[in-house]
Order: structure tokens, then sequence, then C-alpha cells
């Protein structure tokens, strides 16, 4: 969003933070003129309606090709699973390597939330407001990541339908505000509440993995992950609705 000055008699561009404004000529009075304007910063702003190919062809092969090098990396190696005094060596299966991207995806989502939600403000603050590039950022990252998570399920079939209709639910979500470049902090602040307990969820999963879930990992991991939903999911998204209503 930028202002258009126009001033008698004087015509300037001038640029700042990559914006451009305009003064443009006029026979009547100065008239201050507030307008849409939509520039790309790095990329990663664009006009409402539209979604360029490319921020959803690059996260979706980033996370693909992550997901194929990770099982490159782990094809040849094996692990002990220890059960009943019994060793049992188990490659790495398929899943594994997903829940590695789900890890990593996590983690990147959440920190750049967080991020943002620091600088930007509270979500209450940005609530119905234009998307900004770092919003944007954070769309796209997880838009990719989902499609890639869905097409996943579907090829493996490991999934039921209540994992795929949560998907489809998520992805709906991401494309409204990024084709409409509207709501960018509220969907935001719901991925990271969404997310920030995904890392611990999939730690419980690996330690079951490798038998280690009934040692002290296990049990501080389960700490942490009730701990952490109880806070963000129960707590503050209770509230986030009631301040958002009294900032309005």
């Amino acid at each position: 969003r930028i202002q258009i000055l126009f001033e008698e008699n004087e015509v300037e561009e001038r640029h700042s933070s990559g914006l451009t404004s305009y003064l443009f000529t006029m026979d009547t009075m100065d008239t201050m003129v507030d307008v849409d304007y939509y520039v790309s910063v790095d990329g990663l702003q664009w006009s409402p309606g539209q979604i360029p190919v490319k921020w959803v062809t690059i996260p979706l092969v980033f996370w693909s090709l992550l997901y194929c090098i990770i099982t490159k990396l782990l094809e040849n190696r094996c692990y002990i699973k220890i059960k009943d005094k019994t060793q049992k060596v188990l490659r790495f299966s398929p899943e594994y390597c997903c829940r590695l991207v789900t890890f990593i995806h996590g983690l990147v989502v959440t920190t750049i939330s967080a991020g943002l939600h620091i600088k930007h403000g509270p979500v209450w603050d940005n609530l119905g407001l234009d998307n900004k590039p770092i919003h944007n950022l954070v769309l796209v990252i997880s838009f990719g990541y989902f499609i890639f998570d869905f097409l996943w399920c579907c090829y493996m079939r490991s999934e039921g339908m209540a994992m795929l209709a949560h998907h489809v639910v998520s992805l709906f979500g991401l494309f409204y505000s990024s084709y409409y470049q509207q709501y960018g902090a509220e969907v935001t602040a719901v991925c990271f509440g969404a997310e920030i307990t995904n890392p611990i969820l999939q730690t419980r999963w690996f330690l079951r993995e490798h038998n280690l879930y009934n040692h002290t990992m296990g049990i501080v991991n389960d700490y942490i992950f009730v701990f952490s939903f109880f806070l963000l999911e129960i707590c503050c998204w209770q509230l986030l609705p009631l301040q958002g209503h009294y900032h309005q």
C-alpha cells in the first residue's frame, strides 16, 4: 500500500523500501489519495487473484528433493531394534523419511512464524490486513509441503480419510490467503500454533521406532508435548478471538 500525492506543478518519483510513490501535477488543491498498489518485494508479493506458478512449484520441488535425498542417505543404513532381547535389523521405511521431512517443515515454519509475529506485532494487531512478503513466505513453504505430503499419502495409502481431509482443508486455507493476499497474519498464526507441537510429536514416533520411548527421553518428550499442547492449542487459541474482538 502506498500513497499517491497530487500536488500543483510538481512531478516527482520516489523510492523507499522497495515501494514507489508518485507526485502528479494537478491544477487544483493538494489532494492525498490512498490506493492499493502491489509490487514485487523479493518476488514474494503479488496482486490478488493470482499465485505465481514458481511459488507453488519451487517449495513442492524442494520438499520432494529433500525427501529423495533423505531416502538416498538412509537406504543403505540400518539400525538395531531390540525387543524382548531379540535383535532385529530393520531398514528405514519411507514413512521414517517422510516424518523427517515433516519434522524439518515444522521447525522451519514455527521459526519463521514466530519471528514475523515478533517483528510485526501480535496477530490481533494485523487482523484482516493485506499479506506481507514474510507472510507469503510461510504460506508458500507450507503450501508446497502439504501438496507433497498429500501426494505421498495418496501414493503410499498409509493414511485414512481423516488425514487426507486435514490436508485438503489446510491446502484450501493456504490457497485462499495466497490467492486473495489477505489474512496472512491469521493463517501464519494458525501455522505456528499447529506446527509448533509437530516436531515433538514426530520425536515421539522416532523414539518408539528406536525402542527408546519407555526411557527417560520418552517421558520428558511426552511432558513437553502435553505442556505445549495445553498452553498453545487450548489456552492461547481460546484467548485469541477475545483479544481480536477487543482490539477491533
